[in-house]
């Protein structure tokens, strides 16, 4: 049970939303919160490319290595049936231009032709998945809610 944990918090970012109804759609300037749904549409039905949408485009090619369709329905079982993914967001902090420099610098060492963000947000919150079997709690630790080039997309470590 521990190992799927520590996927499902990597594969999720420590972001879950209860109740995500109908089909999702992003925008470019879509918020944290339609980001989250889309992922949670996309982890619910086990779509592995409707969850890796919600990161910019240079980044996808790395979350396709670990967000796989096999790992996500192994995350999900893990908990038994009617599992349900919730989240609260409790603060947005926008990064200081120090931060940010540290974090492009960050990208940069983890991405082959990143596209740096011009201004970010830290979120800070906390998840929840249960399951007839199982029940956890997490806080959110490293999420960003970032401007990529005009496009808001989130990106965790």
């Amino acid at each position: 049970m521990k190992k799927y944990l520590g996927l499902f918090v990597i594969m999720l970012l420590a972001v879950v939303i209860t109740g995500c109804g109908g089909s999702k759609t992003l925008t470019k300037n879509a918020t944290p919160e339609e980001l989250l749904d889309v992922y949670m549409e996309g982890f619910k039905n086990v779509d592995p490319d409707k969850v890796i949408s919600i990161y910019p485009d240079f980044a996808k090619d790395y979350y396709k290595k670990y967000i796989t369709k096999e790992r996500i329905q192994r995350s999900l079982d893990n908990y038994g049936k009617n599992v349900e993914l919730s989240y609260e967001i409790t603060g947005k902090d926008k990064l200081s231009d120090d931060e940010l420099e540290e974090l492009n610098e960050n990208i940069k060492n983890a991405f082959t032709n990143p596209v740096l963000p011009s201004e970010c947000y830290k979120i800070n919150g906390s998840t929840t998945i249960k399951g007839s079997d199982e029940e956890h709690t997490s806080e959110i630790t490293e999420l960003w809610y970032c401007d990529f080039d005009g496009s808001w997309r989130l990106l965790g470590d």
